[in-house]
């Protein structure tokens, strides 16, 4: 029978809280015209997804199709490419490429102002610059 493994894409993953089975790499995904299954098929990985700087990578487990970002995988394009393989035909493959896009957790700088301060005898520690800024939605 015909097997066909469909190329996938997944955007916008904040790559500082990750993101845990994400996409199903075989969703879309083919033997004899009908969706594919892990008891018919068979996942092996051709390319891991590449490290940016040291830093972790998303991941396909080839157990259950299924796609996951750590956390605090750096921001960029990643990308893994699989075969999918027939079971009674092991012979019978096809591949595909996952796109992964991690964003950057957004940072919120606001601005800061103190006033009232005597300017003779001036002040120490009068303001936390910090106190209003955000780092994913956390303060910083």
């Amino acid at each position: 029978p015909v097997i066909v493994a469909n190329d996938d894409a997944i955007n916008n993953i904040n790559g500082a809280v990750g993101a845990v089975d994400v996409l199903d790499a075989m969703a879309n995904d083919l033997l004899n015209g009908q969706r594919a299954s892990l008891t018919q098929t068979a996942i092996t990985i051709i390319n891991p997804a590449t490290s940016i700087g040291g830093g972790l990578v998303p991941t396909l487990n080839p157990a259950t199709g299924k796609v996951s970002v750590q956390a605090g995988t750096p921001a960029g394009i990643y990308t893994i490419a699989y075969q999918l393989c027939e079971q009674l035909n092991p012979s019978n493959c096809d591949q595909a490429t996952i796109t992964i896009a991690v964003d950057q957790a957004p940072i919120i700088a606001n601005d800061d102002g103190v006033s009232n301060i005597n300017g003779a005898s001036g002040a120490s520690n009068v303001l936390d610059v910090l106190a209003n800024d955000t780092l994913n939605a956390q303060l910083a």
